[in-house]
């Protein structure tokens, strides 16, 4: 099976990590399934939306030496519509290839002429492009006419990444793609019928309670510093999921995060905004920081990686995060996104964070391994000195 992943440029990251990583995860797991891909662009040079060069494996390639061409979407692709050149390197794409298409990368297929008279998944306020080239558009997340796989979004091409595997893989080999991804129906029930947030069992007067809601987002988080690890993590990203509830189980804290946000448009907001509120958590549940020890840091190694994560609750905002050599996409996630991830805590937090990746091979290793150790600098800073009593850990007498 070859496939075909279409580069160009300001193409969303997390559309084509979305496709890329159930896929990906049965080339690794299941080697007897002949898996090879390419990633193909028109330019020798690509960024990404979140700014980030990205080398292309194959450029200006026959496209219809592929089984499936997977085309991600931009938020704005007006320019390459217009491009005759770049449509017709997109109109070697031939009827007898699978296509899957995310967002406007239908639209781009669409002025090829390729999706005429063919229906496809749209988001309402995209309907309109179509109507020009003859394309069918729904409000619908998730499309298949014939060998043409459309998602409207982000959030729905994990869906169509899952498709793309049934034509790929056997049954019990699609169930352990679902089980990766933490997608099982049940689970994805669950999520979407949350509407009560239960509070962790606070005991004792270290805790907070933390809601944020805006236009993109919308977070309830409980904190209790001195919990046991208990633990309740939503976010409806699941490798960001497995990375945050790092902090509870190796940093012995309860918390729970439920946070819906604009995923169909991308991950930022949520990502940004469950760091400013779980930032906030610490900074209240923490009061005046009378008697902690304040300054921690940890060391952790989790196979090929090493992360060094200084925190100190000084009342002051600052970050400096070192992670370089990273892959372009982590778990459906531009890794750019933890660092402001880790930016937005320190803001609400009011600590310095320093945190370095001095080297590594797996990108999930290395941001595991941060989390991980950001955990247990967390806790360690956060203690009671029984030798300071309920002193401020200041030669000012305030930490704010």
């Amino acid at each position: 099976m070859k496939i075909a992943y279409i580069l160009y440029g300001s193409f969303s990251s997390l559309d084509l990590a979305s496709i890329y990583n159930p896929i990906a995860f049965l080339k690794k797991n299941f080697p007897k399934i002949n898996i090879v891909w390419d990633l193909c662009a028109f330019n020798e040079h690509i960024f990404n939306d979140q700014g980030w060069p990205v080398s292309s494996t194959r450029v200006n390639c026959n496209l219809s030496d592929y089984d499936i061409v997977v085309v991600p979407g931009s938020e704005d692709v007006t320019k390459l519509i217009k491009n005759d050149t770049f449509l017709s390197w997109l109109n070697n794409i031939s009827d007898d290839q699978i296509i899957a298409a995310v967002g406007k990368g239908s639209l781009l297929l669409a002025a090829t002429g390729l999706l005429k008279k063919k229906t496809v998944a749209v988001i309402n306020e995209d309907q309109k492009f179509y109507k020009e080239f003859d394309v069918v558009a729904k409000n619908e997340n998730i499309i298949v006419d014939n060998k043409i796989f459309t998602a409207a979004g982000s959030s729905a091409a994990i869906d169509l990444g899952l498709i793309l595997c049934e034509k790929i893989a056997s049954k019990e080999q699609l169930a352990e793609v679902k089980k990766y991804l933490g997608f099982q129906k049940a689970d994805l029930q669950d999520f979407n019928n949350l509407t009560d947030f239960k509070t962790p069992d606070i005991k004792g007067t270290r805790s907070a309670i933390i809601t944020r809601k805006s236009k993109e987002t919308d977070i309830k988080i409980g904190l209790n510093i001195d919990g046991s690890g208990n633990h309740n993590i939503k976010t409806g990203l699941p490798f960001f999921d497995h990375m945050l509830c790092q902090i509870p189980v190796h940093g012995l804290f309860d918390l729970d995060i439920n946070a819906e946000g604009d995923l169909e448009i991308d991950p930022h907001h949520t990502i940004e905004d469950v760091g400013l509120a779980l930032g906030q958590a610490f900074q209240e549940a923490l009061g005046n920081r009378a008697g902690i020890y304040r300054m921690a840091s940890f060391n952790c190694p989790m196979d090929d990686s090493l992360a060094n994560v200084v925190i100190d609750f000084s009342g002051r905002a600052y970050a400096h995060i070192q992670m370089d050599a990273l892959p372009p996409i982590i778990g459906g996630i531009p890794p750019s996104l933890f660092t402001h991830f880790f930016e937005s805590f320190a803001i609400q937090a009011k600590c310095n964070l320093h945190i370095k990746v001095p080297y590594g091979r797996d990108g999930h290793h290395q941001v595991e391994a941060v989390f991980k150790a950001l955990a247990r600098a967390l806790k360690a800073a956060t203690q009671i000195d029984p030798r300071r009593g309920s002193s401020i850990p200041s030669s000012k007498g305030i930490l704010y």
